[in-house]
């Protein structure tokens, strides 16, 4: 299974934060051959937040804390506008973790990601020179909720890695992939299901 988005992201700087918003008029899974929507959902999807020295905060209305396409997008989001500190060294290292709402079976779930960054420097990638950034991702997850009138429980732990290449001159995100793969456990009426996941995923930058 792989899916297509397209999403339109606006910055505008507000102070010291940045304010954005993202609009997905295009969000489609693909499933031996056949293209189709990720679940009935209306679009385009437009989510509003802001980017301030705490990290990214998006406006989530009542009612909404667990709508699949939106909490995808909320962790494109994550991955696109990390924190990065004002100058960029050779094997500079830094951390910092991410608080976030998932959304698995309609169960809203709490995640945590702790991410480690590393500078590995200048290079040649398509046709361009650019800085990459390498990033390492340990990442949990638990909810508690209903399905289909049963008590469900979500817990899930994982790793993942992503390559940043920045442009040099304005340092922003030309291009990024990330990579996750999660083992998944699914308990309900005292029965545990358990799963791999493993996502990939690429971000290129139109214009």
């Amino acid at each position: 299974m792989s899916s297509f988005t397209h999403e339109i992201l606006t910055l505008d700087a507000v102070g010291e934060d940045l304010a954005f918003k993202a609009v997905v008029d295009t969000f489609s899974v693909t499933s031996q051959g056949v293209v189709g929507p990720a679940q009935p959902s209306s679009l385009p999807i437009e989510l509003l937040g802001s980017l301030g020295p705490t990290g990214i905060q998006i406006e989530t209305p009542p009612g909404e804390e667990c709508n699949p396409i939106k909490a995808t997008i909320a962790t494109d989001l994550h991955n696109l506008l990390p924190r990065f500190p004002l100058s960029l060294a050779r094997d500079a290292i830094w951390r910092d973790s991410i608080r976030a709402t998932g959304c698995h079976a309609g169960i809203p779930t709490a995640v945590i990601t702790r991410r480690t960054f590393t500078v590995s420097g200048e290079v040649d990638h398509s046709g361009r020179r650019l800085i990459l950034i390498q990033r390492l991702d340990s990442v949990s997850a638990r909810g508690d909720g209903a399905y289909n009138q049963h008590r469900m429980q979500v817990e899930s732990g994982g790793t993942g890695s992503a390559l940043y290449y920045l442009d040099i001159a304005s340092g922003e995100v030309s291009q990024l992939t990330t990579s996750q793969r999660s083992l998944i456990r699914v308990t309900t009426s005292g029965r545990v299901h358990s799963f791999t996941q493993i996502a990939n995923q690429e971000f290129v930058r139109v214009r």
